[in-house]
């Protein structure tokens, strides 16, 4: 029945409400597949913005496990279209998350964006392009950064968590970027501190095992 109304919905041309429809079911494979069998420009990069747009919607609602897949969806949708020139580099430079590191598991993120370079593009856009890959550079050094003072963070045998005042100890803590350690449970989320609701882009420095 599924299959039928996306069916109809190609049949109205309503290609969006269809993309909607395969990724609402979590079908990645076969909205890929769908992006590259209909004879209709652009679905590609509609389909990595709405990866873009339920990423961002995800860390707002703080699901971070969530969030995390559509992001690892986005950079392998990148990854395998960074040679065949199907998705538009304007979108992906608006859209992307200046955030997001350079590198995740086999993926290169840097190499998909200079591949972004083209001669049927302006200078103003290729300018463009150059700028947003020394942007997320500058952003990626100062989250590296961060995360190294927070590794140096001094925890000793009486320190204690700020959340339940129990000791630390020197396993299961989670310490992060603006140097403040919390046992792990009482740190659920790696991306904001319990005590100061600071956010941070990437998740806090893990301790112990």
């Amino acid at each position: 029945m599924k299959e039928e109304f996306v069916l109809l919905l190609v049949k109205e041309k309503n290609y969006s409400a269809a993309l909607d429809s395969y990724v609402d079911d979590k079908k990645f494979d076969k909205v890929e597949e769908f992006c590259t069998t209909q004879n209709e420009p652009g679905l590609l990069t509609q389909l990595l913005t709405k990866y873009f747009e339920k990423h961002k919607k995800h860390v707002e609602l703080k699901n971070i496990k969530e969030a995390e897949e559509f992001r690892r969806l986005a950079l392998k949708l990148m990854q395998n279209q960074s040679s065949k020139n199907q998705l538009d580099p304007r979108v992906v430079l608006e859209k992307i998350p200046a955030s997001w590191m350079f590198k995740e598991q086999d993926v290169d993120l840097i190499g998909f964006l200079s591949s972004l370079f083209d001669f049927q593009l302006t200078i103003e856009e290729n300018t463009k392009i150059a700028e947003r890959i020394i942007q997320m550079e500058t952003l990626n050094t100062e989250i590296e950064f961060n995360n190294l003072q927070a590794a140096y963070l001094v925890v000793r045998e009486d320190t204690e968590c700020q959340v339940c005042k129990g000791k630390l100890g020197f396993k299961k803590i989670r310490i992060f970027p603006h140097g403040m350690a919390f046992h792990m449970r009482c740190a659920k989320n790696p991306q904001e501190c319990p005590i100061t609701r600071q956010r941070f882009d990437m998740d806090a420095v893990v301790a112990g095992g």
